[in-house]
């Protein structure tokens, strides 16, 4: 049923944006100013995402990868 509305059935977005968010971080323990940067750098590729999107420049890969960035925009 999951995959006939197009929805992950699984935890994957969420491991994928725990995984990119951790290329961010770059560090397993960070300090509160790197996290801080990680955040307002993850929030700044969403948001570029985002105007791609709604300008018509960004090409998806599949669905799952909209559903991503709307997710990830409502997190931050």
């Amino acid at each position: 049923m999951a995959t006939m509305k197009n929805t992950g059935r699984t935890n994957n977005i969420s491991e994928s944006f725990n995984n990119k968010f951790k290329t961010l971080v770059r560090t397993r323990n960070p300090n509160i100013w790197m996290f801080i940067e990680a955040l307002q750098k993850s929030n700044s590729m969403a948001i570029n995402k985002l105007l791609k999107i709604k300008t018509g420049t960004y090409k998806f890969i599949n669905i799952i990868d909209y559903i991503y960035l709307k997710q990830s925009q409502q997190i931050l």
